[in-house]
């Protein structure tokens, strides 16, 4: 009570300790927008993806830190194994392109997929077309809006010249956005004709994945290929966890302050 009319009395500090409760806890409410925002950024191209497992080179761990670099050919051997319904080749990797007109350097994610069964390719395309072929792209919304680009605009990507025929909506993956192209062009430009970057596994559901899985890894491994293989839902969490470690060191020190401020107050 006494406590009460003593901060009555000064209005000053009323103000104060309210204006600083209410910064720290608007704050924090920003910054968990922001966290869950990057959140899903960071996890729509996987979680949009139709594929239950990924096969990647042993030691993986998400797509923007570790590199997987596996031969060609293995679709088949990992085809034979109980359980699995389809597999298809994908081609991933960070590349610097120099946008047109401007000339700026801006580092984008080349996602070469099969458009045939379109897996691993755009999910929501805004305009244009996501069939494309030999020669062609669909482009991120926000690096397309950005910089200003067109549809029928080439881009140059390493000696190749690929053609905007489409735009898609929710892939910019956080710090650079996903251009999606043929798995022959994505080989070209990166000069891996005879590698991929992953397997993307789609399972018929009668087993249960972690068996196909061990016995996709036992199988290559008989053929002299280590690999590493995530379930969608490991993928997703390691790719958050990621997200995590670089955002709590920013985030939980403010959560401490704000909610310490208003337990004072």
């Amino acid at each position: 009570m006494i406590a009460r009319k003593n901060l009555f009395h000064d209005r000053g500090r009323l103000v104060i300790s309210v204006g600083g409760v209410a910064l720290s806890v608007t704050l924090v409410i920003i910054l968990l927008g922001v966290y869950y925002g990057m959140t899903t950024l960071g996890t729509n191209y996987i979680v949009h993806t139709d594929a239950d497992l990924w096969v990647g080179q042993e030691g993986i761990h998400d797509l923007w830190h570790t590199y997987s670099l596996l031969p060609r050919g293995l679709g088949d051997e990992i085809k034979s194994v109980d359980g699995v319904e389809s597999v298809h080749e994908l081609i991933g990797r960070a590349v610097q392109i120099e946008v047109p007109r401007s000339g700026a350097k801006k580092t984008v994610y080349i996602v070469g997929f099969d458009p045939t069964s379109g897996v691993g390719g755009p999910w929501d395309i805004v305009m244009g077309t996501g069939e494309i072929k030999n020669g062609e792209a669909v482009v991120d919304q926000v690096f397309f809006t950005r910089n200003g680009l067109k549809l029928g605009q080439t881009l140059r990507i390493g000696d190749k010249e690929l053609r905007i025929v489409g735009v898609s909506k929710g892939t910019f993956a956080v710090v650079y956005p996903y251009i999606f192209v043929t798995t022959g062009d994505a080989a070209e430009i990166f000069g891996t004709t005879q590698y991929v970057n992953y397997y993307l596994v789609q399972l018929s559901g009668d087993r249960p994945a972690a068996d196909v899985a061990k016995d996709i890894t036992d199988r290559l491994k008989g053929k002299g290929v280590s690999v590493e293989i995530l379930t969608k839902e490991r993928f997703i969490q390691n790719h958050k966890d990621v997200i995590n470690e670089s955002f709590n060191s920013i985030l939980f020190p403010l959560v401490f302050i704000g909610s310490s401020s208003a337990r004072r107050s």
